[in-house]
């Protein structure tokens, strides 16, 4: 944010889009995984859950971060993306 260089709606929505491949990513190696080992119910849930929850944190700060890169119509494009997508 401190470069010369304005960020775009583009690269905004790659990195969403990034980070929502690694969320899926992430969850479906656990599942494979998981049926290889025996792993606890509460480690099951808790695990998805983490997963989860970084995934809502990059999205909240990517949420935060089009606010102030992005003019008032592309940030609510962005905004149409994660409700689409999510």
């Amino acid at each position: 944010m401190n470069t010369e260089k304005k960020s775009d709606f583009e690269e905004l929505k790659t990195l969403f889009d990034t980070t929502q491949k690694n969320y899926t990513k992430a969850l479906n190696t656990f599942y494979s995984e998981a049926q290889l080992a025996h792993i606890e119910y509460i480690d099951i849930t808790t695990i998805i859950n983490f997963n989860r929850e970084l995934f809502t944190s990059n999205k909240a700060m990517l949420m935060a971060v089009k606010d102030i890169l992005l003019d008032e119509k592309q940030a609510q494009d962005f905004n149409e993306i994660l409700i689409y997508k999510t």
